[in-house]
Order: structure tokens, then C-alpha cells, then sequence
């Protein structure tokens, strides 16, 4: 990969009941970034809300339950605060929630993080 790829993010998983899906969502969509032109990192966000950036052999994983079991030890704890040094882009996956009413557009906005998908406002409605 060089590096001036675009680095996307790709933020998966989540608090609502459709992290299962979001998991399937974000682990297709990973797979599918063309790597002559991105660099595609991987974060998985927990049930408790807590940010993660994942290893390839977490985004296989077949439930969010496997994830987790294995975050402490094979993931990279992140703050969201760190996200506009680490991606040019998120591609939002999350589903639900937190993932598609607005809350987690919010902090991409403050961060000033360019994301897909809609803006806090059509999100909240």
C-alpha cells in the first residue's frame, strides 16, 4: 500500500441490537476497499461504547461476541479524539443506535472527520 492512499476507517459493531449486522456490514465493506487506492483500518465499537482499532483477524470474526472476547488482547483501545490522525475518512457501519441517529455523526462532526452517510440532522429524523 502507498502512502498516499486515502486511509478509510471503517467503524463496525456498536451498542445497539443490530451489532451483529453492523459487523457483517463493516467486515464486507473492508473487504471490498480496493488497496491500490485505500488503506482500510478497521475499528469495531463495543458494547460499552468504547473504541477499538482491530486487527484482520478480529473483522472475521463470526459474532461480536468472538470480537469482544478477544479485544483486550488482540486490539488497539482508541479514543475518538485520536481518529482524525489516523483516517481521512469513516465509513460509518454502524447500524441502529448510536450508528444512524445522529449520536455518532455528532462526534464526527466535532471531530471534524469526514464520514458517509447522512448528517446529524437527516440522521435524527
Amino acid at each position: 500500500m502507498e502512502s498516499s492512499n486515502l486511509k478509510v476507517g471503517v467503524i463496525f459493531g456498536g451498542l445497539s441490537a443490530e451489532n451483529e449486522v453492523s459487523l457483517a456490514t463493516g467486515r464486507y465493506i473492508y473487504s471490498l476497499l480496493d488497496s491500490t487506492k485505500y488503506s482500510g483500518i478497521p475499528f469495531y465499537l463495543d458494547k460499552k461504547g468504547q473504541l477499538w482499532q482491530v486487527p484482520d483477524k478480529l473483522v472475521i470474526q463470526n459474532t461480536s461476541l468472538d470480537v469482544e472476547l478477544r479485544l483486550e488482547k488482540d486490539a488497539k483501545k482508541t479514543r475518538f479524539e485520536e481518529l482524525p490522525e489516523k483516517v481521512d475518512l469513516i465509513f460509518n457501519a454502524l447500524l441502529g443506535k448510536y450508528g444512524e441517529d445522529g449520536c455518532i455523526q455528532g462526534i464526527f462532526e466535532l471531530l471534524q472527520v469526514p464520514y458517509t452517510g447522512s448528517g446529524i440532522l437527516a440522521s435524527a429524523i
